[in-house]
Order: C-alpha cells, then structure tokens, then sequence
C-alpha cells in the first residue's frame, strides 16, 4: 500500500464518521440543508486560514478554470448530496445508499473517455468486488422498498453527480492547481449555493453538543477528508480514488459497532471483506 493511497482510504475513514456529526447537528433542530449551508460556510473559512498561512498564492485561479470550480461546488456538491436526500425520503437509507455508490462506475467511465486512463483488470474486478460489498454492507436486497422510477433516478442522479465532482476535481488537479486551492473553492462555491437556497445562517440553533458536532463534521470530515481525498488523487487514477472510497460504508459499519451498538450481520460481513478484497486487488503488481 503505497502513501498516495493511504490518503484516499484516510479520507473514505473520516468521511465514515459523518453520521455522528449530523446526528449531533440534527439533534440541535438543523434540518440537512442547514447542515450543508454550515459545514460548506465552516469548510471554506477553515480552507482560508490554512490557504493565508500556508501560502496566499493558492487562492489565485484563472478565469479560464473557474468553470470547474463552479461546476463541482456549486451544481455538483449540493446537487448530488440533495437527489441523495430526496432519494432517502422516497425509499430508505440503504436503497439511496447503495445507488449513491454506483459513483465508482462512472467515474472509472469518465476518466476512461476523458481522462484517457486505463481500464485493467484489477479496475474491472475491484469495481466489481467494491459494488457487491456495498450491495451486502447497505442491505438494500433485504429491504421491502419498492424500487419505482423516482427513487432509481434520484437515487442514479446522487451517483452520478458525485461521479462528476470527482472527475471535475481531477480535471482541476490536472491543471496544475493545488488540492489546497481544488476543496476550497469546492465549499467556496458551496456555500453559495446552499446560502441561496436556504436563505439563512442556521447556526445560532446549535446548543453544545450541536458546535461539537459542527466542529467535528468541518475539521475531520470537510477539512481534512476532502484534503486527504484531493491529495491523492493528484496522484492517482480518479477510477482507482473512487474504488478505494468505497471504504467509507466499511468505516461507517465500524463505527456504528464501537458507538452505537450496532450489529454485523453476516452479509455485512461479506460485504466488507469484498471492499477490502478490492482495495488489495488495486495494490496488485502491474496496476
């Protein structure tokens, strides 16, 4: 396992995490948009302070590459993470989940067409290996939830916007541009969409466990996960970074285990020995 890797399964691990800052953040009262509006406001006030005291030239971007900037933080981000929303309140989380994570197949896709990067056959299985792990971690087979038309678009639209976010990162990355430069302008815009949207700074609701939770969601899962994500990613194929972040379900099962009690059924089981399966297949000689 080589260390530009390590930063990508650094970044599945923490994004892992996320359920236990929303949950305290939601526990305060904040609905999802409002949790979007302050990690995306918290994200991109942390991404200036470290630009101002690592190098303010990091900040510059040319006018010709803003389109990517705008594209990734201000449709894609907000855009994927609301079909997601929607597609958890027609159907359930696992179903959304699981839909959600056929992004790996579209961005090996996209990198494919437009990136001219390779198709090998340790992608090809580790794809393979990475979607049926998630089939079995999100339980979605086992649920009773109708699959209509809705929820499969929704639910499509979430993976294939997350898709393009990757691959308009990568593109930015290509650019020359530091992955400093790439998340925060990714919140920059953010934020304005989801200010937009919302209308307000929802902020002020939080009680202490509601700032914990914000602090938490913004330094571990925003700050550094999408660092960590962006870091490696210049280094590597974007097919293989959206392959290796299917690890997140695998943390998230984990820390659902240690925190709360949670159960690991069998199939779940199987299903995080398959992502694993396919992380070890990426790390084979020759890819």
């Amino acid at each position: 396992m080589t260390g530009k890797h390590l930063y990508i399964l650094l970044a599945a691990c923490l994004w892992g995490s996320i359920g236990v800052w929303v949950r305290l953040m939601t526990g305060s009262g904040l609905t999802a948009e409002d949790v979007v509006t302050c990690r995306a406001l918290g994200a991109g006030l942390v991404f200036t302070v470290a630009i101002l005291l690592a190098d303010k030239k990091y900040l510059k971007v040319k006018l010709e590459h803003l389109w990517i900037f705008f594209a990734a933080g201000f449709i894609c981000f907000p855009g994927f993470s609301g079909c997601n929303f929607i597609c958890i309140g027609l159907s359930s989380l696992g179903v959304a989940s699981l839909l959600e994570y056929t992004a790996p197949i579209f961005i090996l896709l996209l990198s494919i067409c437009f990136l001219h990067e390779k198709l090998t056959k340790y992608k090809l299985l580790a794809l393979v290996a990475s979607f049926v792990g998630c089939v079995f971690i999100t339980g979605a087979l086992e649920e009773n939830t109708p699959l209509n038309l809705p929820v499969i678009g929704f639910g499509l639209a979430s993976g294939i916007g997350y898709a393009l976010y990757c691959f308009l990162n990568k593109l930015a990355l290509n650019r020359g541009y530091h992955p400093l430069t790439v998340t925060a302008y990714n919140f920059y815009f953010c934020a304005i969409a989801a200010l937009l949207y919302t209308g307000r700074v929802p902020v002020t609701q939080l009680n202490w466990q509601g700032w914990f939770g914000f602090a938490g969601l913004v330094i571990f899962c925003s700050f550094m996960a999408n660092l960590f994500y962006n870091k490696g990613l210049s280094s590597i194929d974007a097919g293989q970074a959206g392959i290796i972040a299917t690890l997140e379900p695998f943390a998230a099962t984990i820390i659902g285990l240690v925190l709360y009690n949670e159960t690991i059924s069998p199939s779940k089981m199987l299903g995080m020995g398959l992502i694993l399966g396919s992380i070890i297949l990426l790390n084979l000689k020759g890819e």
